[in-house]
C-alpha cells in the first residue's frame, strides 16, 4: 500500500507501472487458468470485493436460484469466517470461495456467467464462452471514472486509474443501470456503449418496492438489530473522502456523534451509523449511534428508516424508491465540489431534499420535518423509472435471451 501510495505522486510513471504490472499478472493467469473447461450455467458472484452476499448480485442470485434450479452458484468472500459464507455454503448448489486464493481464480476460469457489483483484478480476463454482468454499486451522484479531473487519489495517479476504468468497461459484456441519467454517467465515466447498457431497472432495489409497506418485515428487522418497534429511526450514510486517508485506508468518521445530537434528540430517535463500504469505522465507546457498518444489506436499513441523512452517496437515489425524507450533511460542499471530487448534478438545484452545511442547520431541519416534505415522485420518474419490484426478473431474462 505504501508504494502505492508513492507511485500515485509519480504521474506517467505511476501508469507505466501499472500497465506492466497488468500485462504480468494477466499472462500469468492465462497460463495457470487456459485450459480450465468453462461449466454452463455455472455463476460467480462478488459484491463489495468479498465484503458480503448483496446489492445487485444477491438480488440476481436469489431470482436465478428459482429460474435455474440446476445451475451451479458461487459467491467470493474475503474471508471464510463470514456470516454469509457459513448461510450460503450450506445451500444446494452454492459453495463459497475466498477472493484472491486459488479456487477464486479457479471459480473465475470454470464459470459462464460472472456477476460483479465492483471492479475485478485487473488478471481476470475473460474467454469468448464467458459473460460479464457489472451491477455496479448505485447511481452516481459524484464523479466517477473517467469523469473526475482532480489528481488527488491516494493509490493512483489521475491517468492510471482512468485507464484502469476503460480496462474494466472493456471485459464486461454488459452493465446495469436503473435510468437514462445513470446510463449517461456511466457511458462517461466507464466509456461503455449503447450495446452495453442494460437499462431495466437495478436489482438491489427490488426489495425496497416489495417491502416498503410491509410492517412485519420491517419490524423483523428492527427485531434482529434490537430497536423498539415504535422508535423512530435516522439513518446517517456518509460517502468516504478520497483525500482522507491514513494507514492504508479511507476512514470513516461520525460528524454526528456528539453531545449537542444527542441532548436535542434523547432516546425519542435511534440513530444508525452506516459508513462507506471502503472505509474503516471509528466510533466512541458511549455512542448514541447504532454502528451498523458491517450489517450485509443495505436496503435492511433503509427499509427501517424514517428519514436518512447522507452527503454526496448514491445512497439517496435507492432511498427515493421509499418515497420518505432525506436531508444532505455537506459540511465541506465547496471543498468536496471542487477540489475531490465534484458531482453529475447541480446539487445547489437538483437534490430532493434540503441541504445543511451546519450541525446546527441539520438540526434545524431534523426538528421541523412536517416544513420540508418534497413531493418525490418526479424525483422517481426520473432517477427510478423502473423501480417496479421486478427488475432481477427483466435483467436474467434479457442475458438469459442473449
Amino acid at each position: 500500500m505504501i508504494v502505492k501510495q508513492l507511485l500515485a505522486k509519480t504521474g506517467s510513471f505511476d501508469f507505466y507501472i501499472k500497465q506492466l504490472y497488468i500485462q504480468l499478472t494477466v499472462i500469468i493467469y492465462k497460463l495457470k487458468y487456459l485450459l480450465v473447461k468453462v461449466q454452463p450455467e455455472q455463476f460467480v458472484f462478488e459484491s463489495f470485493q468479498g465484503k458480503s452476499a448483496s446489492d445487485s448480485p444477491y438480488a440476481l442470485y436469489l431470482e436465478l436460484t428459482k429460474l435455474l434450479p440446476n445451475a451451479n452458484f458461487i459467491w467470493v468472500f474475503s474471508d471464510n469466517k463470514h456470516e454469509d459464507f457459513q448461510k450460503l455454503q450450506n445451500i444446494s448448489n452454492t459453495r463459497c470461495v475466498v477472493r484472491a486464493t486459488k479456487s477464486y481464480f479457479q471459480a473465475y476460469a470454470s464459470s459462464q456467467y460472472w456477476i460483479i457489483n465492483c471492479r475485478l483484478p485487473y488478471r481476470l480476463i475473460p474467454s469468448i464462452s464467458q459473460t460479464v454482468i457489472q451491477c455496479w454499486h448505485g447511481t452516481p451522484l459524484k464523479k466517477l471514472g473517467l469523469d473526475i479531473k482532480v489528481e488527488n487519489h491516494p493509490t493512483s495517479s489521475l491517468k492510471a486509474m482512468h485507464f484502469a476504468y476503460l480496462w474494466e468497461s472493456k471485459r464486461c459484456d454488459y452493465f446495469l443501470s436503473p435510468s437514462p441519467y445513470a446510463s449517461k454517467c456511466f457511458k462517461s465515466s466507464f466509456r461503455v456503449s449503447d450495446i452495453q447498457i442494460v437499462e431495466l431497472g437495478y436489482p438491489r432495489n427490488d426489495d425496497l418496492s416489495r417491502y416498503k409497506k410491509d410492517l412485519i418485515y420491517q419490524n423483523n428487522i428492527k427485531k434482529k438489530l434490537g430497536i423498539e418497534q415504535n422508535k423512530k429511526v435516522i439513518l446517517y450514510a456518509p460517502t468516504f473522502r478520497d483525500d482522507d486517508f491514513s494507514a492504508g485506508k479511507h476512514r470513516a468518521i461520525n460528524q454526528l456523534d456528539n453531545t449537542q445530537f444527542k441532548e436535542k434528540f434523547g432516546d425519542d430517535v435511534q440513530f444508525l451509523f452506516r459508513g462507506h463500504y471502503f472505509s474503516e469505522v471509528k466510533q466512541h465507546q458511549d455512542s448514541f449511534f447504532l454502528n451498523v457498518s458491517s450489517y450485509p444489506r443495505i436496503n435492511d436499513l433503509l427499509l427501517i428508516a424514517d428519514a436518512i441523512i447522507t452527503d454526496y452517496s448514491s445512497l439517496f437515489f435507492d432511498y427515493l424508491v421509499l418515497e420518505r425524507p432525506m436531508f444532505f450533511y455537506m459540511y465541506d460542499k465547496d471543498k468536496y465540489l471542487n477540489d475531490i471530487r465534484g458531482t453529475y448534478l447541480d446539487v445547489d438545484k437538483s437534490m430532493p431534499g434540503p441541504i445543511a452545511q451546519t450541525q446546527q442547520e441539520l438540526l434545524n431541519l431534523l426538528l421541523n420535518t412536517e416544513k420540508n416534505n418534497i413531493d418525490l415522485k418526479h424525483f422517481n420518474d426520473e432517477y427510478n423509472p423502473y423501480e417496479d419490484g421486478q427488475s432481477s426478473l427483466r435483467v436474467i431474462q434479457k442475458i438469459l435471451a442473449s
